[in-house]
């Protein structure tokens, strides 16, 4: 729903790689464009209806954007990059899933938001997700780059392959909060929370994908009377109208820690105003860890 064109892959020449300060060729992802004004329609249909969770992006799938044997540029230290630039159209966010992730020893994957020197977040070969599966935190503004360096004795023994891009049209956790949130709840924050700092850190934002759309729920860890248990299966309860089948729960994206650093004083203008989704202080990504 709202896409009006497919997904395309164009070479580009003579790009600045963000941080690096050298030109090098970079592969760009053109993503499709979205009917927002559509989109917000569909939405407000729905809106507070039982047991429909909320909508915040649009998913574009492809079958394979990998690094080709002509985008690698070789690097005076010996190492090998391979950078795609990724566009898409007047979304607020995007997130990036890779059904093959495998970096060798030494390799580094770094995601930028576009224009940004530093990266949002990077993983070594130490990172390696066991069942080679991987979806990027939500990166802000319609642009990103992602940069894969490796030793050059490594590229063969390099599996990236990117799958599929959620745009997110509005923020994911303001859209969800906007229908919860009130100017009588009181911030975890506050003193009233002090009893329960235990419970307060189970408790989950997550973002999932189903049926080519984006979606944002919340839910908590449960605890299971066996500590290693906890530790080497953890527990995650949430709501069956959110997440039911495997494929969903294998795109989880947990933001922990989506609360107001401040005691905002109940009933006042700010208490209950929903809060950008940057505030989570840690993420996971999938179902099972």
């Amino acid at each position: 729903m709202g896409q009006l064109s497919t997904p395309r892959v164009a070479l580009a020449t003579a790009l600045l790689l963000a941080g690096a300060g050298i030109q090098a060729h970079a592969a760009k992802l053109i993503l499709p464009a979205l009917d927002v004004a559509k989109l917000a329609n569909e939405d407000m249909a729905t809106q507070g209806k039982r047991g429909v969770p909320v909508r915040y992006g649009i998913e574009a799938s492809f079958k394979a954007i990998l690094p080709q044997s002509n985008e690698w540029q070789a690097l005076a230290d010996g190492r090998s990059r391979w950078v795609l630039d990724v566009e898409g159209q007047q979304g607020k966010a995007l997130e990036l899933y890779f059904d093959q992730l495998r970096l060798p020893a030494g390799g580094e994957l770094r995601f930028y938001i576009a224009g940004d020197k530093a990266p949002r977040q990077v993983l070594t070969d130490a990172d390696n997700p066991a069942n080679g599966h991987f979806r990027s935190n939500l990166m802000a503004g319609s642009a990103a780059r992602i940069e894969l360096t490796v030793p050059s004795i490594g590229v063969t023994n390099t599996r990236l392959q990117l799958a599929s891009v959620t745009q997110a049209y509005r923020d994911p956790v303001v859209a969800l909060n906007q229908l919860k949130s009130g100017s009588c709840n009181i911030d975890t924050a506050c003193s009233e929370g002090d009893a329960y700092r235990d419970q307060i850190r189970a408790v989950a934002h997550y973002t999932f994908t189903s049926g080519g759309s984006g979606y944002v729920c919340t839910g908590q860890l449960m605890a299971t009377g066996s500590s290693g248990d906890d530790v080497s299966a953890p527990r995650f309860s949430t709501a069956h109208h959110c997440v039911s089948t495997a494929a969903e729960a294998s795109s989880m994206v947990l933001y922990w820690r989506y609360e107001s650093p401040t005691c905002r004083t109940p009933g006042s203008a700010a208490s209950g105003s929903p809060l950008s989704s940057g505030v989570a202080t840690a993420t996971q990504s999938g179902w099972p860890w």
